[in-house]
Parts: C-alpha cells; structure tokens; sequence
C-alpha cells in the first residue's frame, strides 16, 4: 500500500492545483466545504493533535469572516436587521460564509502542500520548465526554516551567556534586537558563501543536466488518471452551471443529478489522501498481526 507522498512529484502537483484552484474559482460553499473538511482529516490523521488543536481556530476564523462580511457589503434583497442605517442582508452573510469557506480550504492544503512537496519533489516538478526557477523555490523553501532554526539556537545561546539577564521590557527588545541582526548577518554571509561555492563549481558555465531519482510508475498514472477525470467533470459541471452559487441580488443554489455527481467526484478526489493513509494503517495493523 503506497503512501499519499510517495506518488510521482508531477502526478501530486497536479493534484494539489486541482483540489486548490477549483474550490477557489468556483464560488460553491459545499465544494469548499468538502475540500476543507477532507484536507482537515488528513492533516489530522497525519500530524496529529497539533493539526487537531487548529480546527477550533479555522471555525472561529470562519465565523469572524462570516459575520463581519455583511458590515462591509450591503448587497442583498433580504435585510436581517439594519445597523447605523444599513442593511445587514441574508445574501451577504451567505456570501461571507462562502468566502471563508474557501479560504479556509485554501489555507489547509497549502499547508499540507508545504509538508508534501519538498525541496527535491519541487525541484523535479519545475525544472523541465526553468531549473534556475526550479533552484530559487528550493532554495528559498529551505532557507525558512533554516533561519527559524538558527534564531532559536542564538537566542538559546544568548540566554546562557547571560544577554536576559534584566527581565525589564526595554532589555529583552535590546535583546531580540541584538539576537536577530546577528542572524541577518549570518543568512547574508551563508547566502554570499553559497553563491562562490556555485560560481566555483561552475554551476554558470554551459548546459546543465539534471538528475532526478522518481520514477513515474503504473499507480502513478492510474493515481493521475482519477484524479484527472474527477477534476475535468467538476470543471464541465461549473462551465455548464450545475456548480456554484448566486449570491446578488438573491441567493440561488444549483441542483440536480449532474450537480449531486459534481459533489460526489470532489468528495472523492479530495478524500485520495485520507484514503490512502487509512488503508495503510489498516494494511500495517493486519501486518503485525500475522506476526
């Protein structure tokens, strides 16, 4: 049994952009919805109590969102109430929940993008089309936490050595401030040292090959053939108007067979993920017990 993150870089990017893009451009809260709630239960069954710990602060997110879009937007044929002489209709709460909704869904699976596509898998993806564009993404992913690490360990460092000693406010900004200008200064010399050490290898000098060790296999395909057709039909549906929602002037919501099929094929296509780490686990308990 493969692992979500063990499919062909390019087969997974196209996957990302489809559960991505589609919920983004079409404006279809119960897309969204399933989006979110699918790449929710995947960073949970793969992370844990952290990613548990973030759905308390997505639904207060989404409820801020909600309800202070119609402070702001006073479209709408059905005023709930009015406020300072404006109106606070149904069609713009409804409206702000769609929106927060997507946003929401956007946020949980580039994060689960971050987690999945690394350095190499990025490196593969992009560089059949510009490898210096494909070498700045890596290098820039990697330098993040990297600088993360190294302000933690100076500040670490600096509080053995006594720079807090004062608890007053005015010394830990002189502090912080000392801690991260001596960080600036590393990433900036690290940066210089990097660039001679590519200029000394020759990394400018004539054509470049390259090298990647993912090979695009059968459950690769079959993987990006599903994944495809799910994403095409949830495309037709929304160009053909049995996907997404009318907010202004008033609130419509598609149906029908097709509309109803659209769901089930993102339910599907966004469910690969947890899917597949269930039936790992459920393939590796069943393992140890034949032992």
């Amino acid at each position: 049994m493969r692992d979500f993150d063990s499919f062909h870089p390019r087969a997974l990017m196209l996957y990302f952009l489809y559960v991505i893009l589609i919920p983004m451009f079409v404006r279809d809260p119960i897309l969204a919805g399933i989006s979110a709630v699918t790449g929710m239960t995947y960073r949970i069954m793969k992370f844990g109590r952290p990613a548990a710990r973030n759905v308390l602060y997505f639904l207060l997110l989404a409820l801020l969102l909600t309800t202070i879009n119609p402070l702001f937007s006073h479209n709408g044929v059905t005023p709930l109430f009015y406020l300072n002489g404006n109106a606070y209709t149904l069609e713009a709460l409804l409206y702000g929940a769609a929106a927060s909704m997507n946003f929401i869904s956007l946020v949980i699976w580039c994060s689960v993008l971050s987690h999945v596509m690394t350095s190499d898998k990025l490196m593969c993806v992009f560089s059949v089309f510009s490898p210096k564009l494909s070498l700045i993404l890596t290098m820039s992913l990697r330098a993040v936490p990297l600088f993360t690490a190294k302000l933690r360990e100076t500040k670490e460092n600096a509080e053995a050595t006594g720079l807090y000693k004062s608890a007053t406010a005015t010394s830990r900004i002189r502090g912080n401030y000392a801690v991260f200008s001596a960080v600036v200064s590393w990433a900036l010399e690290n940066g210089l040292i990097t660039a001679m050490s590519m200029e000394a290898r020759g990394y400018f000098a004539g054509r470049r090959s390259s090298y990647s060790g993912f090979r695009f296999k059968t459950s690769d395909a079959v993987f990006l053939a599903f994944t495809s057709a799910a994403a095409a039909f949830e495309i037709f549906s929304a160009i053909a108007g049995h996907t997404g929602f009318e907010f202004y002037p008033s609130f419509a919501a598609p149906g029908g067979a097709l509309t109803v099929t659209a769901y089930i094929c993102c339910a599907a296509m966004c469910a690969v993920p947890a899917a597949m780490e269930t039936g790992g686990r459920i393939y590796w308990k069943r393992s140890l017990s034949r032992i």
